[in-house]
């Protein structure tokens, strides 16, 4: 079945929640620092598995000559005495490798709005050209900025973990 959060029938074709690959970061209890990357046209070339999981294999996976979309997810955990509560958010990276032909460079917009349309329940995007815009400090501050008044003990990126004092500097 479709779900309305996550997914737009006018793009059935490419990442669905029937889609195992859309499912691996995009289901509630995905894992910390899963991932995929798709083309222009929202299809998934690309997804994490236990040996790159995390922010770091993300961003190795995004190619210099091309123009791609990843989704990464990342669980914001409120660690208290008692009790652990994760809210995971997905993070949406709009990619053009700088590499990438500026003529070329226009067919982005026309796939940030498939993508926008295909992948439903994005917390927050990050316009990155080259690697080091894919950062888990990058990301966290991205989060804290479009978070509201409660931030989160720590991000958890699947690779690594940091308090929301990390993100400060």
């Amino acid at each position: 079945t479709d779900s309305p959060d996550h997914f737009s029938s006018k793009h059935y074709a490419a990442a669905t929640m029937t889609d195992p690959k859309y499912d691996h970061v995009m289901a509630q209890n995905a894992a910390a620092g899963a991932w995929f990357i798709a083309d222009s046209d929202a299809n998934i070339t690309k997804t994490s598995d236990d040996s790159n999981l995390g922010v770091a294999g993300f961003a190795a996976a995004f190619e210099d000559d091309m123009i791609e979309f990843g989704a990464i997810k990342v669980h914001a955990n409120d660690v208290q005495s008692s009790v652990t509560s994760t809210r995971p958010k997905v993070v949406r990276v709009n990619w053009i490798g700088p590499n990438v032909k500026p003529m070329k460079k226009m067919g982005a917009l026309q796939g940030k709005e498939n993508v926008g349309k295909a992948w439903r329940g994005v917390a927050v995007e990050v316009d990155a050209e080259s690697k080091g815009d894919i950062t888990a400090k990058v990301i966290g501050k991205a989060l804290i900025a479009c978070g509201g008044a409660h931030k989160p003990s720590e991000y958890d990126f699947g690779d690594e973990k940091n308090e929301p004092g990390f993100y400060a500097s």
